[in-house]
């Protein structure tokens, strides 16, 4: 049975759907905006950052280094942070219509944060894809979480 972490800060809250997760709680976390618990309370070292595609591009512009500090704050407190973005790589590939940054940039910069530091983007088509997205990778990670500790 899984929890799922759902931040404070989260203003349009996923829904989860699925046998093992029992519960959303709404806490303050320190980086992502979900995260998962095991039945016995353990955390799973694993985040996700969800981005809807203008906040996304925002981020990559005028808010990257703060944004470069939660993911030091994930990497101090031996975290993954994944960065799930509501949008296609091909919409990305399209462009922003409230920005006059190139899509080739936030490309060239998603693809440099992965090489250089290991920071994962993942891109879903919907906020259901999204959640889909998140429920089996946590569901993944706490059966094999689950087993590394008996």
């Amino acid at each position: 049975m899984l929890s799922i972490i759902q931040d404070t800060r989260e203003q349009s809250p996923l829904t989860f759907n699925h046998k093992y997760i029992v519960d959303v709680r709404i806490e303050k976390l320190d980086y992502g905006d979900y995260g998962a618990e095991l039945g016995d309370g353990r955390r799973l070292p694993l985040y996700f950052e969800r981005k809807s595609l203008n906040d996304f591009w925002g981020t990559l512009t005028q808010g990257y280094s703060r944004f470069k500090q939660e993911f030091a704050r994930a990497q101090a407190g031996k975290a993954r942070l994944i960065i799930i973005v509501e949008a296609s790589l091909t919409r990305i590939r399209g462009g922003n219509v409230y920005s006059s940054r190139a899509p080739e940039s936030i490309l060239y910069q998603i693809f440099t944060m992965q090489a250089r530091y290991g920071i994962e983007t993942v891109f879903c088509n919907s906020p259901t894809e999204v959640a889909e997205y998140i429920t089996q990778v946590f569901i993944a990670y706490a059966k094999l979480y689950a087993g590394a500790q008996k």
